[in-house]
C-alpha cells in the first residue's frame, strides 16, 4: 500500500513529495519479502545504523516479527521497519487514480517517484512470480499510461 510520503527523504529545489510502499501492521495480514541474515557484532551495528538513518529518521519504527521461511517452513524472529498510522508523513489511502497522479508528478533526489513504483512492480514479478499484488500492478498499469501520455 502506498500510504507514506517521501517528503522527508530528500531535500532539493526540484523536489515534489510522492508515495512509497509501506508495511502497515494489520491483524491476520502478511507480506512476501526477503530476509537478510547479518552476522557479527560490527556488521549488525552497521546494518542497524544504516537502517536507523534511512528508516527510523523518516518516521518508521523497528518491530520484531515472526517470519516463515519459504524453503524450509521454519519460523524465525526478524526485525522490520513499519510506519505507524500516527506518522506525520502517513498519507493514508487514496483513490488509485489520485495515487497515480501524485506519483507521476513526484520527484526527489533519488529520481522520479514513478520509476520507484515501476521498478518495484518489476522486482515483485521477478522475485515472487506467484504473488498477485493487485494494488501494485493496477498502480503500475495506470502509471505506465500516464507516463506514456506525458512523453
Amino acid at each position: 500500500m502506498f500510504t507514506k510520503s517521501m517528503e522527508n527523504l530528500h531535500s532539493s529545489r526540484n523536489f515534489r513529495p510522492g508515495r512509497v510502499a509501506t508495511l502497515v501492521e494489520e491483524e491476520d495480514s502478511f507480506a512476501t519479502g526477503i530476509v537478510f541474515e547479518v552476522r557479527g557484532e560490527e556488521n549488525i551495528r552497521q546494518a542497524f545504523g544504516h537502517l536507523w538513518e534511512r528508516e527510523i529518521n523518516n518516521g518508521y519504527e523497528f518491530v520484531e516479527i515472526r517470519v516463515e521461511l519459504a524453503e524450509s517452513g521454519d519460523v524465525i524472529n526478524a526485525w522490520t521497519c513499519i510506519a505507524g498510522l500516527d506518522n506525520e508523513f502517513y498519507l493514508g489511502d487514496a483513490d488509485i487514480e489520485q495515487m497515480a497522479g501524485e506519483i507521476r508528478r513526484a520527484k526527489g533526489c533519488a529520481g522520479p517517484n514513478f520509476e520507484y513504483v515501476l521498478k518495484l512492480a518489476e522486482h515483485v514479478r521477478q522475485l515472487f512470480p506467484e504473488d498477485q499484488d493487485e494494488h501494485l500492478f493496477e498502480l503500475e498499469y495506470r502509471l505506465r499510461r500516464l507516463v506514456a501520455s506525458y512523453v
